[in-house]
């Protein structure tokens, strides 16, 4: 049978099989729906879909199109816990539209998600939220049979670590890791909406979600150190987790910032594109001793006055190069003398080259 036949066979089972949900175009956005089910299904969905390829060795799906690029792998840990991880430029304006034909799937939906530009979403925010991420960064929860709609810009990359666990795993999962907490997460596991949340520590999370994602691109499954990807994605779930916990029950410390420290802040936040300011000359400015600044500066914020400085500058390079500012731009920028130590300083902050990020 001819390669051309074949293409015409998958399309026409696409036709069949997704009748009523052809791309339209409302408002200025493509409408586009993907599949949110159990994790096999979701799979010969996309398997199924005209013009993917896939590559069994690497697990690993790619497409490209006049609507979207994307490159999507997974793993399959054990029957209730899988792994994706999701790259997409979309070329259009969209709106995505998940679907599920499983009424009562047992499987929850947990994202990292991680774009260049905002991404829009209908959810339901928990109280005491007030400590917010980059906008360009959030976790997403919900159950697989939740409809779920977003839009994206045109030009958005958009990059997704996304967890597909069954309510048993995650149900264990909880019972180990957070045993004097489990009925604080009754409500998230029978929730019919879309949980999203901003994450306290995008630092952390970001790194390890790219440490992860290294570990794995352009890998056959069988040269992928499973164990260790395994040990990662728990860690990024128990991050997730926490972060529930922590908006949930509001058992957050108010620590009212004087305004020495609001001054200072601001300073630094207006200076991110200058060289570090130094300590002595940002206490001058303030009228305090350095001695004092550095004490109330690390009550308040849990880090140094430099840190502070150094991890906002980072999120603004990382914000920049999502823009597709060459890495040399942004060196350039933020006042680096050596790209390379920029580079350096990059991969300290998110566990990967600002060439490989996004």
């Amino acid at each position: 049978m001819s390669s051309n036949r074949l293409i015409i066979e998958r399309v026409e089972e696409w036709i069949k099989s997704f009748q009523n949900r052809f791309f339209s175009f409302n408002k200025g956005y493509f409408n586009i729906h993907y599949i949110s089910q159990s994790p096999e299904s979701k799979i010969e969905g996309i398997k199924k879909s005209p013009f993917t390829k896939y590559n069994e060795e690497k697990q690993c799906f790619s497409l490209s199109t006049p609507l979207l690029k994307f490159k999507l792998k997974f793993i399959k840990f054990n029957e209730g816990f899988w792994l994706f991880t999701n790259h997409i430029v979309w070329k259009v304006n969209v709106k995505t539209i998940s679907f599920c034909e499983e009424e009562d799937s047992p499987f929850y939906y947990l994202a990292f998600v991680r774009t260049s530009d905002n991404y829009s979403q209908k959810v339901i925010t928990l109280k005491n939220t007030s400590l917010i991420s980059p906008p360009s960064m959030n976790w997403s929860f919900f159950k697989a049979n939740t409809k779920n709609e977003g839009y994206l810009k045109k030009n958005t990359r958009f990059f997704s670590v996304l967890f597909i666990v069954d309510k048993k795993w995650l149900q264990n999962y909880i019972d180990t890791h957070f045993a004097s907490k489990i009925n604080d997460f009754d409500a998230m596991l029978n929730q019919n909406e879309i949980i999203s949340l901003p994450i306290p520590n995008a630092i952390s999370v970001n790194k390890i979600s790219n440490i992860l994602n290294e570990n794995l691109q352009n890998k056959p499954i069988s040269e992928v150190n499973l164990p260790n990807a395994k040990e990662l994605s728990e860690k990024i779930i128990s991050c997730f987790l926490s972060d529930y916990l922590y908006f949930k029950n509001g058992n957050i410390e108010i620590k009212l910032k004087n305004n020495m420290i609001k001054k200072a802040e601001n300073i630094l936040e207006q200076s991110l594109y200058d060289e570090f300011i130094g300590i002595e000359k940002l206490a001058q400015t303030l009228s305090v001793s350095p001695t004092k600044l550095k004490s109330e500066f690390k009550k308040y914020n849990d880090k140094t006055v430099y840190q502070f400085y150094l991890e906002k500058q980072m999120l603004l390079a990382s914000t920049l190069i999502c823009q597709k500012v060459s890495v040399g731009e942004v060196a350039t920028l933020l006042k680096y003398k050596d790209p390379n130590k920029f580079s350096i300083q990059f991969k300290k902050t998110f566990g990967v080259l600002p060439s490989k990020y996004l």
